[in-house]
């Protein structure tokens, strides 16, 4: 979806949905690894693997809400990851790698067998 620019109506959640849908994860195999609220508890970051879809506060936009999938640790020890991310907000523009600061992720979802 990334390579081809795939625009997706809708939020976040809506292209990571669609992208774990056309992976061949329905909802029904996928598996919630760790579950709060955006006001914490906050998820152990060595429980994250790459390919998981992360819930967590967005620091560098607003402190808001924001689904992404975990690619891999730039600097785990700052908790630094780059993240399939998906702007959404009717921007019309594709997802992108960008990186995050995790620490504070409240969901983590990950494909089931």
């Amino acid at each position: 979806m990334i390579k081809n620019g795939v625009l997706v109506k809708g939020s976040c959640w809506d292209y990571i949905d669609a992208t774990f849908t056309r992976a061949g994860c329905s909802r029904a195999k996928r598996v919630t690894i760790f579950k709060s609220n955006k006001h914490g508890p906050y998820a152990n970051t060595n429980s994250i693997k790459a390919g998981d879809w992360l819930y967590f506060i967005n620091g560098s936009y607003h402190n808001s809400e924001h689904s992404a999938i975990f690619i891999q640790w730039v600097d785990r020890r700052k908790k630094i990851a780059k993240m399939l991310s998906y702007q959404g907000e009717g921007k019309r523009k594709p997802a992108r790698y960008k990186n995050y600061h995790l620490n504070r992720v409240y969901n983590i979802i990950r494909a089931g067998k």
